[in-house]
């Protein structure tokens, strides 16, 4: 029974139940080897976009109802915005998953890109730029608390 449950399990993509209407959407957290130590990739929202012009993100974006899973997803919008083929993209694991207050249930997954060679779609990314994980982990956190209206 055990290995029943554990096989049953180990496929079992997270699901997250509420009772508003949400919109689905993945990103993809990638790192990236560089002088043997591993970065974190970030871009820079391009300044064409409607929403959210300029901010720092990770790649990603709506799920489409041809992506196998939220996972899928998360690569294939890394693969476009970042200019890569899809099989240098290599999935390490997921991580959480965030019901915004605006409705928009966002999955994000850790994944590990096999180039650096990036050609970033401009009309979606402004820039791209690393930092190295090590820096990140290393770093205390500082917490913020803001107030959102909703409906």
């Amino acid at each position: 029974m055990d290995k029943k449950l554990f096989n049953f399990l180990e496929k079992r993509e997270h699901t997250v139940l509420t009772d508003i209407d949400v919109i689905t959407a993945a990103v993809a957290v990638p790192l990236l080897e560089i002088d043997g130590e591993d970065h974190i990739v970030f871009t820079v929202r391009s300044n064409k976009l409607r929403r959210q012009p300029g901010e720092i993100s990770f790649p990603g974006g709506h799920c489409e109802p041809n992506d196998k899973s939220s996972a899928h997803a998360a690569m294939r919008e890394c693969s476009e915005e970042l200019g890569i083929d899809l099989e240098k993209i290599e999935l390490l694991g997921n991580l959480d998953c965030l019901v915004s207050a605006i409705g928009v249930k966002l999955y994000a997954v850790a994944v590990r890109l096999h180039t650096s060679d990036l050609n970033p779609n401009p009309d979606e990314v402004g820039e791209v730029f690393t930092v190295p994980l090590q820096y990140l982990l290393n770093m205390k956190p500082t917490v913020g608390h803001l107030d959102i209206a909703t409906r």
